[in-house]
């Protein structure tokens, strides 16, 4: 079944794009990381489409015959752009990434970590909604179907009607789906380097995958993973063309992506808005020249986001389709100035680390020793702005954000300002969007991802500017903090729960000789109340050859990025 939805999902994914974006202006390794979306889209409108006539369950095979046949005309002109040498590195992270993700995914019984619960379920059943034809009021938990967007669940859904409506499937999909964030990490990666060579691209996926932000996020079963490539896509193709009047080609093309982003997660939309407002300025700037490039942006985002928010109105009102996202629901009741005290509080959160506040940290207690450190850094990893880099990173950053600055002060204000408002305005805004919290940690984890990721690609960018002794004690760094993050937190989640009885309906007694968390048993209670069967349990027998494919993996990329060619590049002023 893996191997099968592996090619399936390469297939769809790419080839109906490619056909589309061939004769587009990009690049070659852009055409590549442009094809996902561009496919994401066509699958979201037939799948969609399938479920609101609604279709019988053949329909779903019906638009893979209308998205894949028209396309096969482009399969030899895709060939041939694989096999392009300046295109490869970028396939071969596109593999490895897709390998990594899955092979992670194969190993949880169930998903725990921090107070993470109930919203893998939820996904899974909103996918199972599309797939299966489920009445739309049916929506399992306390949001309703408008309360989270459908793309990632409509195209999971569209995936499972043809591999089964298994949890399994469900997330192989997220996993893989999540792996196309590797493509345009590696364009910023090795844009921003002065190495040449394809050594930023193998040093990008490398860092990436060492990332416990990005992997744990990528393998919790949600659409936060696959919503981190479209954001980054999105923000790739403005900055290409960010200097003088918009153009009208990569404008309409970064704000349509930018579209797709919020279809996939609502965090897509501070990173919209503030290109928005950039795009504005520039508009100023240049004395209106460009308008048309800004009016094409309008209206293919627009056209995007009609599909799904004209159906929602018309079905479920506005009351519902606009109020029932939870930052809504507690933003709204808020005064000005109690909503200012609530920003200020998740900003605090998410900058200071919850382990110098013991009040916060402790929320999560339980007998077992590494369950409780898993926990621990968990928490410290997801919420705050600045452990989400990772400390090698965050160290690498300062010290070559230093040096750069110094260096070469002109080249700094020329890409800097863009970057550092940037950053800045998605940061605030990213927090702004957040009402009152149930919890007293940080929110990095949900609109900061991408930004944090950016932050992960310059640092890569950078690293063929190091000698090579501190280049090997940069990865050994990374290594260790990766082992002691991404690794711990897969070991736990592998810990199998044995269930006792089942007393009444809706609750069951489970062996808690293992001493974990109360987050965990309440995650492992949903999988046994609704029969749900993981990768994890089906894999369970071979778990140490699992671990070992990583290993190899891991060892592969990490000798491929330590071979980086030195020979500097053309420079840049980003």
């Amino acid at each position: 079944m893996l191997a099968g939805l592996i090619l399936f999902l390469a297939v769809v994914s790419i080839l109906p794009g490619f056909a589309l974006v061939r004769h587009w202006d990009l690049g070659k390794a852009e055409q590549l990381a442009m094809a996902p979306a561009l496919s994401w889209g066509l699958l979201f409108l037939g799948g969609f489409l399938v479920y609101i006539v609604p279709l019988p369950q053949w329909g779903f095979y019906g638009v893979t015959v209308v998205v894949l046949v028209p396309a096969l005309g482009s399969i030899p002109a895709l060939w041939e752009l694989l096999r392009d040498r300046e295109v490869r590195p970028f396939v071969w992270g596109l593999a490895l990434m897709a390998l990594w993700l899955l092979g992670w995914q194969l190993l949880p019984r169930s998903y725990s970590g921090g107070a993470l619960f109930y919203d893998w379920i939820e996904h899974y059943f909103r996918s199972r909604l599309f797939a299966d034809h489920w009445d739309r009021h049916s929506m399992w938990g306390p949001y309703k179907l408008p309360a989270r967007p459908p793309l990632i669940n409509v195209v999971s859904g569209y995936a499972m009607a043809h591999f089964g409506n298994g949890m399994p499937v469900y997330q192989a999909c997220c996993a893989l789906l999540s792996a196309f964030a590797v493509l345009p990490a590696a364009l910023f990666a090795q844009r921003w380097s002065r190495t040449a060579g394809a050594g930023p691209i193998w040093v990008a996926g490398c860092l990436l995958a060492l990332n416990a932000m990005f992997v744990e996020n990528a393998t919790y079963s949600w659409t936060r993973g696959p919503t981190t490539y479209l954001i980054l896509l999105s923000i790739w193709l403005y900055a290409r063309a960010a200097e003088g009047e918009p153009r009208f080609g990569p404008t309409a093309m970064a704000f349509g992506v930018g579209a797709l982003g919020v279809l996939a997660h609502y965090s897509a939309g501070p990173y919209l808005v503030v290109l928005a407002a950039h795009l504005g300025w520039r508009l100023v700037s240049n004395r209106f020249r460009g308008w048309r490039a800004v009016g094409a942006a309008a209206v293919v985002s627009t056209a995007v986001l009609v599909p799904w928010f004209a159906w929602s109105l018309c079905i479920f009102g506005k009351d519902t389709t606009l109020g029932n996202n939870s930052s809504v629901a507690t933003i709204g009741p808020l005064s000005l100035g109690q909503y200012a005290g609530v920003f200020w509080v998740n900003l605090r959160d998410s900058l200071v680390a919850p382990m110098l506040d013991p009040h916060r940290i402790g929320m999560f207690v339980q007998d077992n020793a590494w369950g409780a450190l898993r926990d621990r850094l968990f928490i410290v990893y997801q919420t705050n702005l600045w452990f989400g880099l990772g400390l090698a990173n965050l160290i690498a950053f300062a010290v070559f954000l230093i040096r750069r600055s110094g260096r070469n002060l002109n080249g700094w204000r020329a890409g800097g300002c863009f970057w550092g408002g940037f950053s800045i305005a998605v940061g605030l805004l990213g927090i702004l969007v957040h009402g009152p919290k149930d919890h007293p940690l940080g929110l990095a984890h949900i609109c900061l991802q991408p930004l944090i990721y950016l932050g992960v690609m310059w640092v890569a960018a950078q690293f063929g500017r190091a000698a090579l002794r501190w280049r090997a004690l940069w990865l050994f760094l990374t290594l260790g903090e990766a082992t002691g993050t991404i690794g711990l937190h897969f070991w736990v989640q592998s810990i199998e729960v044995v269930e006792l009885a089942r007393p009444e309906p809706g609750r069951v007694v489970f062996d808690r000789s293992a001493g974990l968390s109360h987050h965990t048993y309440a995650n492992w209670e949903q999988k046994a109340l609704h029969h749900l069967r993981f990768l994890g349990d089906a894999v369970a027998p071979w778990a140490g050859w699992v671990w070992v494919g990583l290993m190899g993996l891991l060892v592969f990329w990490l000798w491929q990025a330590g071979r980086m060619n030195p020979a500097p590049a053309k420079a840049t002023s980003e």
